[in-house]
């Protein structure tokens, strides 16, 4: 996948981009357009890892985001690692509280191409000024990939293919652009809150 002709394009909006271009032809993953998946995916894994196996590795909504932000021109520095955590190892170099991230709560709002992070619990500013929120093992992240007034429709790895009526809880199996535009401060289906999010104008400084 080449972004020719797009280097005019900030950083956020290549990251759309990219998620808009690979599943403009409808979901993709360990059984639907795989071939394509393992294509997308595979700058991500160790050259020793063939193509069926990495399409059925599990954080599916990191490897995703961390693909997405190689296409859109974030040089990868190492492979990710199967079993490894989802920010830092398939989302590299984004950390909670690091370079490009944003603390619901602190007075901005996500941009076009920014991948939000959605956990159990909501962050809390204590008095010192400092954040404080307590990870889980049930977060997700997901690619905001085109503004409706203020909806977001988003793209991510993760969840089956059915109907929900909330795209929000897109975890598991598949990767696709959610049915509707959403709320990003409100809820999931699953009842994660968005706790922060990595600006997308600001994902290519902080690689």
């Amino acid at each position: 996948m080449e972004l020719v002709g797009l280097d005019w394009l900030t950083f956020g909006a290549k990251i759309a981009w990219v998620a808009r271009q690979i599943l403009n032809d409808g979901i993709m993953g360990s059984e639907d357009r795989w071939q394509e998946y393992a294509e997308f995916i595979r700058p991500l894994f160790d050259p020793k890892y063939p193509d069926r196996q990495i399409v059925q590795t599990r954080t599916s909504c990191g490897i995703f985001a961390g693909a997405v932000l190689h296409w859109a021109g974030r040089t990868r520095k190492r492979y990710g690692k199967i079993g490894g955590a989802l920010l830092g190892n398939w989302v590299e170099d984004c950390v909670i509280g690091g370079k490009a991230w944003h603390w619901r709560g602190d007075g901005t709002v996500p941009g076009l191409g920014s991948i939000v992070y959605w956990d159990y619990g909501m962050p809390r500013r204590l008095s010192s000024g400092r954040w404080r929120y307590q990870p889980t093992t049930g977060s997700h992240v997901s690619v905001l990939m085109e503004q409706v007034g203020d909806l977001w429709l988003c793209a991510a790895g993760g969840g089956n293919d059915d109907d929900k009526d909330d795209d929000r809880s897109i975890g598991g199996t598949v990767c696709k652009i959610g049915h509707h535009p959403i709320d990003v401060f409100a809820p999931d289906g699953l009842h994660r809150n968005m706790i922060g999010w990595f600006e997308g104008d600001e994902l290519d400084l902080a690689a």
